[in-house]
């Protein structure tokens, strides 16, 4: 039979587990919603949130770019969109890259 002392110490390193974990879990920041690339168009823009390292000379962050064009692979599953690059040239995306957010 546990006495009554050692329950009560039990209980209380129990209770400051479970406020600790609380404590993290609303510490946490949910993930920023962006819009939906799906409805992306001709004409609309798209801003650059992060550059991956193979964009480095190519994109800026906090840059927009135009949409200059868009397309749908030959099965249909993804969607690409086309923007002029830093450098002057077309560059074609996947509307699920993450370097991207729809303004």
């Amino acid at each position: 039979m546990i006495k009554y002392k050692k329950y009560i110490k039990a209980l209380a390193i129990v209770e400051a587990y479970h406020k600790q974990i609380l404590n993290d879990a609303e510490s946490v920041k949910p993930k920023k919603e962006y819009k939906s690339k799906d409805g992306i168009e001709v004409g609309g823009f798209v801003e650059c949130i992060e550059v991956h390292g193979n964009s480095i000379t190519t994109l800026t962050k906090g840059e927009k770019y135009e949409v200059r064009r868009t397309r749908m692979s030959y099965n249909e599953r993804d969607k690409y969109f086309s923007i002029k690059s830093n450098s002057g040239k077309l560059k074609e995306y996947n509307i699920k890259n993450t370097q991207f957010k729809l303004c």
